[in-house]
């Protein structure tokens, strides 16, 4: 398969964010409130991995968390320097960009997986994300 450019860069900027926290746990000099810090962020990142696809709004997953979204969003920012929406859009668009890399399915059908049922505001996320529509990404990376 021919080399992705846009998928690796993605992959890079999260393995870095992992590589990030991962230097953040083994630090000693932490003291309790950025470990709870820490930890929410972590508990918050592994719920949009598993729950992306259903939940797409930051109250849904500080409501999960109970916390309030204003805190959530407060110490992921701080935590990471992204926006709790930034992470839930990111999860999305890195799978959108697999199914449309690997799979044949239509537009519509990945818009449906990813859990959007309305496949033209799918689309209008997905370009605004990208720059390209999803059928201009598939065509760009699939050569």
């Amino acid at each position: 398969m021919p080399f992705n450019e846009e998928l690796m860069r993605t992959s890079i900027s999260l393995f870095t964010g992992h590589a990030v926290d991962i230097f953040r746990q083994a630090s000693p000099n932490e003291n309790k409130v950025d470990k709870r810090a820490d930890i929410l962020v972590r508990s918050f990142k592994e719920l949009v991995a598993t729950h992306y696809v259903a939940l797409k709004k930051p109250t849904e997953y500080a409501n999960l968390l109970c916390i309030s979204p204003a805190y959530l969003n407060e110490v992921v920012k701080q935590s990471t320097g992204f926006t709790v929406t930034y992470w839930i859009r990111n999860q999305i668009m890195l799978e959108a960009k697999r199914l449309l890399y690997y799979s044949d399915a239509s537009v519509k059908e990945i818009a449906s997986q990813l859990g959007y049922g309305d496949g033209a505001y799918f689309i209008r996320l997905f370009t605004q994300d990208t720059k390209l529509s999803p059928l201009q990404f598939r065509r760009k990376y699939r050569k």
